[in-house]
């Protein structure tokens, strides 16, 4: 699997697996199967219930691909952690900013209009001298 948004995710639980289990023997051996008590201590690093989500669906997909039981989909105390994140209300969305296509011509007229305005400045100054 080469999408890095998967990566992303496994890489964010095993990370929070060695740090939560740091200095224990067999912190490898402890990152799968997940143990639902850690899912529900990984839960309260997250601002968004949608990442929360999205990287809980990773390590589902990473627990089937190597034949380990996921962590339960719709057990209650996820889905209270989800509630939980919601109730939290750390996560504001950006506003979403976007570049149409008139936009960009716009953008490329100016930068070429201010290209030859330069290119005039620098011919004004080599024949002034």
């Amino acid at each position: 699997i080469r999408d890095s948004c998967f990566k992303s995710g496994l890489k964010h639980w095993i990370s929070f697996i060695e740090v939560l289990h740091r200095g224990k023997i067999g912190v490898e051996e402890r990152a799968f199967p997940p143990r639902l008590s850690d899912v529900l201590a990984w839960a309260n690093l997250f601002k968004c219930p949608g990442t929360f989500g999205n990287y809980l669906s990773n390590l589902r997909t990473a627990c089937l691909a190597m034949s380990y039981e996921p962590p339960p989909q719709h057990h209650p105390a996820i889905a209270r952690a989800f509630e939980a994140i919601s109730k939290r209300e750390f996560f504001t969305a950006r506003p979403k900013r976007f570049l149409d296509r008139g936009k960009v011509a716009n953008i490329v007229a100016l930068v070429k209009k201010r290209k030859e305005e330069v290119s005039l400045d620098k011919e004004d100054l080599i024949w002034s001298s």
